[in-house]
């Protein structure tokens, strides 16, 4: 059996799909039936027969099964940790407490269960010095990388304090379903950089478990686009003095008039004048969709509405939440959009904070279709083969049944 089918794979997320075509019960198969007269099966039949059909098998018929693998990684280290170190991280299911080890520790048993396009609250406390930085890192591409844009949260930057540190990361929507990396580093005097060995401090390396429903085509109601801002670590959304540094952009909102750093959110326009963020060209984003974004305004409603602008439509939507409130979210949707447009998000009048945009796709894409039928009486196999492309390959076979009823494989 083991030489015969091959499971074929591509990087690190598999799908073997064992479809089966049987138009005979079970014990008209012999290597499988009881034996004669005694109405149970030999010990060798009851091995195969649960090794074949148990639930959550590789050859179940119940369900195609995925099997998860993790990349490998660059394997940096630490000579002590008696100053720095790492003593609780929770993420998503994991809440691991740890003392001081210095080199790399592996704690990739422990698995933080997330959905892609869905928000975790990540928390990092650490035993503290002085002029101290906190990073976490997690390969959301699945590339054995963690240098790519989006994955890198910063938590704390010269800091003297032992936290908790926390931020919401909201998961990507293109995130590769499967297993993959979190890395979280901890160090004296210097920004963390993910393969770099160093002298004080601690690193911890986890796994994340990532559930896309999108790959493969969208369902109806899914997140398409989102973006949290989490990559602006300084200022603050709480204060007037909080927000005057200015932001220049990022890889999903590149193109800004007027924006200001608020510590993990966005204020737009200044005492005078309006202000504006526009997006990349959203190739992701068509048909009918929503628009969910989180804003509040200045001490006073200097405005009372939102501009949204997506593929020539413009709306405007009202709010009422001040600085010193909770975000409010507020919603506007479009129809007919065509791909590739750009989201424009703009003041009315002067300022207002905004945070967590989130395009909703009510129109999703449809998985082709294949068909698994056996339209004549034979033993040859009529339809199988690979499916999927090269990045997520499914193997559909068909079971030959001969004149003696049993098993060709």
């Amino acid at each position: 059996m083991k030489n015969n089918l091959q499971v074929l794979s591509s990087k690190s997320l598999f799908y073997f799909a064992f479809l089966m075509v049987i138009a005979m019960p079970l014990k008209a198969i012999p290597w499988l039936a009881p034996e004669a007269g005694s109405g149970i099966m030999s010990k060798k039949q009851t091995e195969m027969s649960n090794f074949l059909f148990q639930e959550n098998s590789m050859f179940s018929m119940e369900s195609t099964m995925a099997m998860f693998m993790a990349p490998t990684y660059c394997q940096p280290t630490t000579t002590s940790a008696s100053w720095e170190y790492i003593t609780n991280v929770n993420f998503a299911g994991i809440d691991n407490s740890t003392g001081g080890t210095s080199g790399i520790n592996d704690y990739t048993d422990q698995i933080a269960e997330v959905t892609a396009g869905e928000t975790e609250t990540l928390s990092v406390t650490v035993n503290a010095d002085s002029s101290d930085y906190l990073s976490v890192f997690i390969d959301w591409n699945q590339n054995g990388s963690f240098s790519d844009p989006g994955e890198e949260y910063v938590l704390a930057t010269s800091t003297s304090s032992d936290g908790p540190f926390t931020q919401d990361i909201t998961i990507p929507t293109d995130a590769v379903a499967g297993d993959t990396g979190m890395r979280v580093i901890f160090r004296f005097d210097d920004a963390p950089e993910p393969c770099t060995s160093f002298y004080f401090g601690e690193i911890e390396d986890y796994t994340v478990r990532v559930t896309n429903d999108s790959e493969g085509g969208g369902e109806v109601g899914e997140a398409c686009f989102a973006e949290d801002f989490s990559d602006i670590t300084s200022g603050n959304s709480t204060s007037t003095s909080g927000s005057s540094v200015q932001w220049f952009g990022n890889d999903n909102f590149p193109t800004v008039d007027r924006a200001y750093q608020a510590g993990g959110a966005v204020r737009l326009g200044t005492g005078s004048v309006t202000g504006f963020i526009e997006s990349r060209n959203l190739d992701e984003v068509s048909g009918d969709v929503s628009v969910n974004i989180d804003v509040k305004g200045w001490t006073t409603l200097e405005n009372t509405t939102l501009n949204v602008s997506l593929d020539g439509q413009t709306e405007n939507v009202a709010y009422t939440a001040l600085m010193a409130d909770d975000f409010e979210t507020v919603t506007v949707q479009f129809t007919g959009v065509t791909a590739g447009s750009n989201l424009k998000i703009e003041t009315s009048n002067r300022r207002a904070f905004i945070d967590n945009v989130e395009i909703i796709c009510e129109d999703g894409g449809e998985e082709p279709g294949y068909d698994c039928s056996q339209s004549i009486a034979s033993n040859n196999m009529e339809n199988g083969g690979f499916i999927g492309g090269d990045t997520n390959q499914r193997l559909a076979i068909d079971i030959n049944v001969n004149t003696e009823s049993t098993f060709a494989i």
